[in-house]
């Protein structure tokens, strides 16, 4: 595990701050969705897929229902109280509906 040796503090300290990069790229892959118009919210749009060529982990449609999927059942959720957030999960899907980066 190259990237804790990049890291301060214990073990712990190293498990929370790579629970909490997990649960960022997440919320910034939803972000770029939304941004893209392949995501309204957490619904799926009608905009072809086949146009995001820089999306390399989201080529395909069953790929962005896996994400979607992920944030919807607390997968996401988890993530975020391991890295020791206090969030509850309809406050994230609040957040995430909204568009990332605007939690007011």
């Amino acid at each position: 595990m190259i990237s804790a040796q990049f890291t301060r503090g214990d073990e712990n300290d190293r498990i929370k701050q790579l629970a909490g990069e997990v649960a960022i790229r997440a919320m910034q892959d939803i972000k770029l969705l939304q941004r893209r118009g392949v995501l309204d919210g957490l619904r799926l749009t009608k905009n072809q897929i086949g146009k995001l060529s820089d999306c390399n982990c989201y080529r395909d449609i069953k790929e962005v229902r896996s994400l979607v999927r992920d944030v919807k059942n607390g997968t996401v959720l988890f993530w975020c109280k391991v890295a020791g957030v206090r969030i509850d999960q309809a406050t994230l899907n609040r957040v995430i509906k909204r568009g990332v980066g605007n939690v007011n």
